[in-house]
């Protein structure tokens, strides 16, 4: 890692002081996640079958964040585990109820119960307060990213 030959050595002790604080509040039952800004997916949408895979590519265009789409062969249930367990912020399942534009988001953070694109773009915006974006620097779906086991 570079990081250490260079000056920038309070990076790492900020990340560290990021993570030992999100590890006691996974001592103490709570969700942890890293700061919005900072969370690699910041969105991930999980459709219930292949059905909805087009509409899912077209939202994910739609919307103002990192988004990734779980295209993977495992049940919804196993795709939210996972996503819960990369401490993703917002996971939405799509399915036929949110073709009506209407969303359920699963957030890591208080959020609405019920949202649309606007709303949803809003309180993305609202999380970044100006703080810096940059693009999701894998591939969307997560079928076409590299596996380690």
């Amino acid at each position: 890692l570079l990081l250490h030959a260079s000056i920038s050595g309070g990076i790492d002790r900020c990340v560290c002081a990021l993570l030992e604080k999100e590890a006691k509040k996974m001592q103490r039952g709570e969700k942890a996640m890293l700061p919005f800004w900072l969370s690699p997916t910041q969105i991930r949408l999980i459709p219930v079958s292949d059905e909805f895979m087009d509409e899912c590519k077209s939202l994910a265009d739609k919307i103002n964040g990192r988004v990734d789409i779980d295209d993977r062969d495992a049940s919804v249930s196993k795709k939210i585990r996972e996503a819960e367990k990369e401490w993703v912020p917002i996971i939405i399942v799509y399915g036929d109820n949110e073709r009506k534009g209407v969303f359920k988001p699963r957030c890591r953070f208080s959020c609405k119960e019920e949202m649309s694109l606007p709303e949803l773009n809003d309180m993305i915006s609202e999380k970044m307060r100006n703080l810096p974006y940059q693009p999701l620097s894998l591939p969307m779906l997560l079928s076409r990213r590299p596996n380690f086991r």
